[in-house]
């Protein structure tokens, strides 16, 4: 989209263009939003904070309408990568992620956000909605009526079950097997996760653990659309043509408005090369998730495949205006719009949402080539350079750890903005190997980048303090490192950075009073956590009450005032003082 100017004549015939400001791109933004055109509103908000890059209202903006796109995880890394310190995210933030985790299928988090802006916002505008859901997140039978669960799923299950999905879509089978390997053995018998796993092992070429899989889910459950699409593909590879034939006829008379079945049965057909069926199922696909890359790439590749390149092109153009740097939508337009020309079509697509293979080969060695040059130009490349910043930030999507941790690494050189947001959002992407989201709050503290930094580990979104947590043992108890985490992470949104810091320093000399380490789990981790918030905000002559601390940790006044005793009896030894 051409930027907005207005123009001014002024004497002598000249014209000065005059540059829109923020605020005007907001404004229109917003109209388009009310008036249900999220595409040109989202494009609108990007605008705007490109003026103004640290405009908290633009960053709510953006992250809403992404809400509205059900784009969960991309707003969420609005709202968690662009507030980055204490006391700066709104608290309209918390509730927008609770939102966003509801829809991810993370309800821990997502209760975790809601109770975090009833208690920081108990008069705003969202509270009673908050509340409501967190009723449902309690209520096991309203949260199976408010949120369709499917097979009736716990809600651990579910986030389970949409985490090992992520790595799946990503093209990273092994972590996705890792993952659901564990949800199956968490959640036996779900055939959710199992027929994500038996995908898994299939596309990681474990053909007889994949095939057994769905054959134990038919066996439960004869009619399982998934099952039979997964067996559809299996037998195909095996080149039993007449099961296939069999598989695609149960598929085609299969009647359902499950966007999960019909983007299985979608990918399956065009697997096996019947892009017309599988055209009329993705029509009705792309109605109920329009602004879904996944889907949208798979309706694109299909028109293609069909020879309607200019709608193929339309759906590209689309994608673009939705994130201008997003250099794989560009590769495919650029693509269909040489076929639309004349140019032969190419073969192999992949439907997942990647480049093909040689186009992959290629960036990688321009990626190279920009290796080679002095620290300087690659830092001042990275600054101007528009191909060099996407091909960076396409690298970090690939599967390869490889590739991801020298781009990472690199990042952690240019220490700038830019580079600081990338390394946020990376840390926040679900299905990210953990041990590479680590590095990357390691980058972060070299960059003396403002704490805390959130990232997904484990399948949870943890807050971490590199700094504040830098001289604990690793090999310390799991109890007593909960005891900190939990006790910074709920003092983050409250507290300064002094009353958090010595917070930290009265752990390491609590640690250091103690004679071994007793075991400690469960109310006691939350009791202790409140102890170590009581004494530092005392010691740094914050006003707190123990009935505020008792309500804010789950615990009650006896448990508070015993864990206080503890701590300042292990400070009071001769031991305790450094």
């Amino acid at each position: 989209m051409p930027e907005q100017r207005t123009q001014h004549r002024i004497r002598g015939g000249k014209v000065l263009p005059f540059e829109q400001t923020g605020e005007f791109f907001l404004r229109r933004g917003m109209f388009k939003q009310d008036h249900n055109n999220l595409v040109d509103a989202i494009a609108y908000y990007r605008r705007a904070l490109r003026r103004e890059p640290d405009n908290a209202e633009y960053k709510l903006a953006l992250a809403e309408v992404l809400t509205q796109m059900n784009r969960f995880e991309e707003s969420n890394r609005v709202l968690l990568a662009s507030f980055s310190g204490p006391g700066e995210r709104p608290s309209e933030g918390f509730f927008g992620m609770g939102c966003n985790f509801i829809g991810l299928q993370e309800y821990a988090n997502a209760r975790y956000s809601f109770e975090r802006y009833t208690v920081i916002d108990p008069e705003g505008e969202f509270v009673d909605e908050a509340l409501d859901m967190l009723d449902a997140l309690e209520d096991e039978e309203l949260f199976q009526e408010i949120f369709y669960a499917r097979d009736k799923i716990s809600p651990e299950a579910a986030g389970a079950a949409a985490f090992g999905k992520d790595y799946i879509e990503r093209g990273d089978y092994r972590g996705a097997i890792t993952v659901l390997e564990e949800a199956s053995g968490r959640f036996p018998n779900v055939s959710y996760i199992e027929n994500n796993l038996a995908l898994a092992y299939f596309c990681a070429r474990k053909f007889d653990k994949a095939t057994e899989r769905v054959r134990e889910i038919l066996q439960r459950d004869p009619n399982n659309i998934q099952a039979h699409c997964n067996l559809a593909l299996f037998c195909n590879a095996a080149k039993e043509k007449e099961a296939v034939q069999k598989e695609i006829a149960f598929i085609l008379s299969a009647n359902t408005d499950d966007a999960d079945d019909l983007n299985r049965m979608t990918v399956t057909l065009m697997e096996l090369g019947q892009h017309e069926d599988a055209l009329k199922l993705l029509k009705r696909l792309f109605q109920l998730l329009p602004y879904d890359v996944g889907v949208t790439h798979r309706l694109a590749i299909c028109l293609y495949e069909l020879g309607e390149f200019k709608q193929a092109t339309a759906l590209y153009d689309r994608l673009c205006k939705l994130d201008p740097e997003d250099s794989v939508a560009r590769f495919y337009r650029g693509m269909c719009f040489a076929a639309a020309a004349g140019a032969p079509k190419r073969k192999g697509l992949p439907l997942t949402y990647q480049v093909p293979y040689d186009e992959i080969v290629q960036r990688i060695h321009q990626l190279n080539d920009y290796a080679k040059l002095p620290h300087e130009k690659l830092k001042a490349a990275w600054g101007a350079d528009e191909r060099f910043g996407t091909l960076v930030q396409w690298a970090l999507e690939l599967s390869d750890v490889g590739v991801k941790r020298a781009m990472l690494n690199l990042l952690g050189t240019f220490g700038d903005t830019k580079a600081e947001q990338v390394l946020r959002g990376f840390a926040l992407m679900r299905a990210q190997p953990d041990e590479l989201k680590n590095e990357t709050m390691i980058q972060l503290e070299r960059m003396h980048a403002k704490e805390p930094y959130y990232g997904y580990m484990g399948g949870q979104l943890v807050k971490s303090r590199v700094r504040s947590v830098a001289s604990i043992d690793r090999d310390l108890p799991k109890g007593y490192r909960d005891i900190l985490s939990t006790c910074l992470s709920s003092m983050e949104d409250e507290r300064d950075e002094t009353c958090i810091a010595a917070a930290s320093k009265l752990f390491e000399r609590y640690l250091a009073g103690l004679d071994g380490y007793p075991q400690v789990r469960g109310v006691q981790v939350f009791a202790l956590a409140a102890a170590l918030e009581c004494i530092a905000c005392r010691e740094c002559d914050v006003r707190v009450t123990k009935s505020s601390l008792c309500s804010k940790y789950g615990i009650s006044l006896l448990r508070l005032n015993n864990a206080i005793g503890k701590i300042l009896n292990a400070i009071g030894s001769g031991k305790a003082e450094q």
